[in-house]
């Protein structure tokens, strides 16, 4: 346990005590204590109510979890604009303005990202009125950023999606070679592929994700976003579809 820890325990202690046996008492008082009184008077209160410590941290902890959730779903409002574009950003779905729309931050090499693509194609496969927008994200690696750029430079033959799942369910490394012949299996021209790999607006598209993400305060991946409440972490079919419905009552 570190100091800083033990003097934040020994705070709430005290004002845990002062609680017990009456604020204005204990404050009235404490003149009439020394400072080993006090600390001795802490230490017996505290051995008789171990679990009072932990139970005043942990709804610290929620309360603090609590503000921080408010604090991201206003962050995603204020961004709501950048997140639902789909003139830059991938995006399959309902094209309808009351569509349900799931905004996904990823990485090629990230293995919850690979996890989630099942449910990510089912809930494109069955729920006509949602739309995915799909922001790449890469940071765990170089070949993460060269095949996020090959990926965005799908969208020019109008296969992301098929490439996109591809990658995903690729396994090992992502060599230059090994992301062309994944384009060539989900039916790419690979000389184009690489050449609109290199477009000015391939990089944009990647340096605006990373400063959206900072925005609105997304650490990694993957991180779905759901009306206006961020998920990070995987995120298994069946709680898709309850955030989803849960998005559909709401709206």
């Amino acid at each position: 346990m570190s100091k800083n820890f033990l003097k934040l325990g020994i705070v709430f202690a005290v004002i845990i005590l002062a609680g017990a046996i009456g604020f204005n008492h204990f404050m009235g008082a404490q003149a009439d204590y020394t400072k080993e009184d006090i600390e001795q008077i802490v230490k017996e209160y505290i051995e008789e109510n171990p679990n009072i410590i932990v139970d005043s941290f942990e709804r610290y902890r929620n309360q603090q979890q609590l503000v921080y959730q408010q604090q991201q779903r206003e962050k995603v409002l204020a961004h709501k604009d950048k997140l639902l574009a789909s003139e830059t950003s991938p995006a399959i779905g309902s094209d309808a303005d009351d569509a349900i729309v799931i905004v996904e931050f990823f990485d090629y090499n990230c293995g919850y990202c690979k996890r989630a693509i099942d449910a990510v194609n089912t809930i494109i496969k069955e729920e006509k009125d949602v739309r995915f927008v799909f922001k790449e994200f890469p940071i765990l690696s170089p070949s993460s950023k060269t095949a996020a750029e090959y990926a965005l430079a799908s969208r020019e033959q109008g296969k992301y999606i098929e490439y996109h799942t591809l990658l995903m369910k690729h396994q090992g490394n992502k060599d230059e070679k090994t992301l062309l012949d994944l384009a060539k299996k989900a039916g790419l021209d690979v000389e184009k592929l690489k050449k609109d790999a290199q477009a000015p607006k391939i990089q944009e598209e990647l340096d605006n994700n990373r400063a959206l993400a900072q925005s609105i305060d997304v650490r990694g991946t993957p991180a779905f976003i759901v009306g206006n409440q961020i998920s990070p972490g995987y995120i298994p079919l069946e709680q898709m579809k309850q955030l989803i419905e849960i998005a559909r009552q709401k709206s």
